[in-house]
């Protein structure tokens, strides 16, 4: 992985890589007719709910990320998609550090994924 990748997909001999940050790579290839999501491994520097709720609303099957929240933990293992973290949060903080990511804050008491896109991409 490039050091400043900030997501990355992979399906089979597929690779994307993405330096937006947030949840903008995974709205991006959720909006891409291809599906790239579906049946892909994500690897992404955080995974807070928002993320997790992506990841299953586009049908990966696998994650690695440095930090997790708890939330999206639980998002994981309901969904039934593997993923490996080196530490797990209570939540994911904002950018600033001085309170809770506002993605992660909005689908706070969403567990529907198709409910989460629908919130996070605007529609």
């Amino acid at each position: 992985m490039i050091a400043s990748t900030t997501c990355e997909l992979r399906r089979g001999e597929q690779i994307l890589i993405s330096e937006e940050t947030g949840l903008r790579p995974l709205l991006g290839w959720l909006s891409d007719p291809a599906q790239p999501l579906r049946g892909a491994f994500v690897y992404d520097r955080v995974i807070g709910k928002a993320a997790a709720l992506l990841l299953a609303y586009g049908g990966a099957v696998g994650a690695q990320t440095p930090i997790i929240s708890a939330p999206a933990a639980a998002v994981l293992r309901a969904h039934g998609i593997p993923y490996e973290a080196e530490y797990e949060v209570p939540f994911i903080q904002n950018r600033t550090g001085d309170g809770m990511c506002p993605m992660e804050q909005k689908v706070w008491d969403i567990d529907s994924p198709g409910a989460a896109y629908r919130v996070l991409s605007g529609q």
